[in-house]
């Protein structure tokens, strides 16, 4: 019975984060390209495991559960819909791939086209100012009205003297799993997944289009039916593990009065 126990208070504790990162997913349903996060789970062993290891003589007091839930958090990398904007430095892929920003520890990626210019001239994030990557290192312009093309070329209104910078994009293959990090960016979920990368470069078959947004690819009612689910398993096992408890107390009981 400790076993159900130890697998159930395991189940509930996932719960509990699921719960958190359903919230968290509700919270940043209006920002823009925020990418939702998804709770997977599946159990290690087969109940015949744990009948198996049950009967495990000196030992049993050391065993862990062979069930014991495992949950993976992972980023849906599904897009979002276009929303229109007025901002010249406001930007919206139409296709896979990220901007790449260079950050103090490091380099991350982002579907959140929300820029602007600072001090320095620099092309940067809105949140938390890290400095978007082109072709030829740091984006820089001379104001924040700008003028991009399709793929990507981005340059000063009215200057006709330069072609102007190619914004980098990464595109990410499906088996490398990215994680949430700070500002709203998004990093490799396993730093040596950098070698599965292809070399980040400019647009290929994809365009990049100025004054608008990618929002959030956030669905209400789905949250709401992970929500509702995720309540009714945690109810199940709170009544599972009061059951137990139960059980227990009349084993107890029934020893007490041999």
């Amino acid at each position: 019975m400790q076993d159900i126990l130890r697998v159930t208070q395991a189940a509930m504790e996932q719960d509990a984060a699921r719960l958190k990162h359903i919230a968290m997913n509700v919270a940043n349903a209006s920002t823009p390209g925020y990418r939702r996060q998804v709770h997977t789970g599946h159990a290690i062993g087969t109940f015949d495991q744990v009948m198996a290891q049950s009967h495990v003589g000196k030992d049993a007091a050391a065993r862990q559960p062979a069930m014991a839930p495992v949950s993976e958090l992972m980023v849906a990398v599904q897009a979002g819909r276009l929303q229109k904007s007025e901002r010249a430095l406001d930007m919206a892929l139409t296709g896979p791939g990220y901007f790449v920003v260079k950050t103090p520890a490091g380099i991350a990626y982002t579907r959140n086209g929300q820029f602007k210019r600072d001090e320095a001239g620099r092309l940067v994030t809105i949140q938390g100012g890290h400095t978007v990557q082109g072709t030829g290192g740091d984006v820089l312009l001379k104001g924040e009205q700008a003028v991009m093309n399709a793929q990507g070329f981005l340059k000063d209104a009215g200057d006709e003297s330069s072609q102007g910078q190619q914004l980098l994009i990464q595109q990410i293959p499906s088996t490398v799993e990215l994680t949430h990090a700070e500002s709203g960016l998004l990093r490799l979920a396993r730093p040596e997944a950098l070698s599965e990368l292809p070399i980040a470069k400019a647009l290929d078959g994809q365009s990049v289009r100025q004054f608008q947004l990618e929002g959030s690819n956030v669905d209400g009612l789905q949250e709401t039916l992970d929500t509702m689910a995720t309540m009714r398993h945690f109810e199940a096992l709170h009544r599972l593990t009061q059951a137990v408890d139960d059980m227990l107390g009349t084993s107890i009981k029934k020893l007490g009065e041999l």
